[in-house]
């Protein structure tokens, strides 16, 4: 029993993870574990980062800039990338734009990783 007197404490409804973490696109709620899943579910990744913007109507544009890992061929990475923007729409609703980006290419997340940048407010 809750100390009012209740027979519960409380009852908590869809929580995925911290509030803080979460991005709203396109008016859609987005947890970057969603997108962890959705991109390295793909076994060719080494590495990958969001970028949040706009286009010239002020709409929301996310772009996933993928690393693929050194012993994946050129020829592999327009497929891995179409495989990675198939399986996010397919897991969290909203279309992604997937980009290749040479290895070395993105900065190597460690402990907490800091993957996403948002970039709609800057002019």
């Amino acid at each position: 029993y809750c100390p009012c007197g209740r027979p519960f404490a409380g009852v908590e409804i869809g929580s995925v993870s911290r509030i803080d973490d979460m991005k709203k696109v396109k008016g859609i709620n987005i947890w970057p574990q969603a997108v962890d899943e959705a991109v390295f579910r793909h076994g060719g990744v080494d590495e990958y980062q969001v970028v949040l913007t706009r286009d010239a109507h002020a709409a929301d544009v996310a772009t996933i800039r993928v690393m693929a890992k050194p012993d994946v061929a050129e020829t592999d990475r327009v497929p891995l990338c179409e495989a990675i923007a198939a399986e996010a729409r397919r897991r969290i609703g909203i279309r992604f734009e997937v980009e290749s980006v040479p290895p070395g290419g993105l900065p190597r997340s460690e402990y907490k990783a800091r993957r996403w940048l948002d970039r709609r407010n800057e002019s």
